[in-house]
């Protein structure tokens, strides 16, 4: 949905879009799967992001 739903070309080559699909478990999951990544964007708010 989230790659669909606008024109990520504007960007340019310099960046790259990645989504990311499936459940992440818990706090420790979803900031090892986070880890590698500049720049996070959420559509929804269904994973909590607390503040460390």
């Amino acid at each position: 949905m989230a790659t669909a739903s606008a024109d990520w070309s504007v960007l340019g080559d310099e960046v790259e879009v990645v989504a990311l699909r499936e459940h992440l478990e818990g706090e420790e999951a979803l900031a090892a799967a986070l880890a590698d990544y500049d720049i996070v964007v959420t559509l929804r708010e269904r994973a909590p992001s607390p503040a460390r």
